[in-house]
């Protein structure tokens, strides 16, 4: 049976600003306005028809892992995981591209509701 993975893990969160909740809000607003960017540049590279770059795509889909961690958005890391060492082809890409945008969704809703349950 696989591991459930949560959205929005904010004990690990809390763990990485030392339960600090200002510094968390801060943080997950911060994470919440550079990831929607990160997901748009990757939409737009895919949308753009050009030939796509490895190394271009696995270092944008890297970046946006690394942050999603750091703030506890689990499944948002997973998506990302997979993708930075998938064979690069615009179909591909388009798919993941979706995916990471609804990833990107979920953990925004989650963020909220957290942020309203104070």
């Amino acid at each position: 049976m696989g591991q459930i993975v949560p959205i929005l893990d904010v004990d690990h969160l809390g763990a990485a600003m030392g339960g600090d909740q200002a510094l968390m809000k801060h943080f997950i607003h911060r994470f919440l306005e550079n990831a929607l960017r990160y997901v748009k540049e990757l939409q737009s590279r895919v949308e753009d028809g050009g030939e796509l770059d490895d190394s271009v795509w696995s270092g944008d889909v890297h970046r946006l892992k690394g942050a999603a961690r750091t703030v506890g958005a689990m499944r948002l890391a997973a998506i990302c995981a997979e993708a930075e060492n998938m064979e690069v082809d615009s179909k591909a890409c388009a798919d993941v591209v979706r995916s990471l945008r609804r990833e990107y969704d979920a953990v925004s809703a989650a963020v909220h509701a957290w942020l309203n349950s104070d």
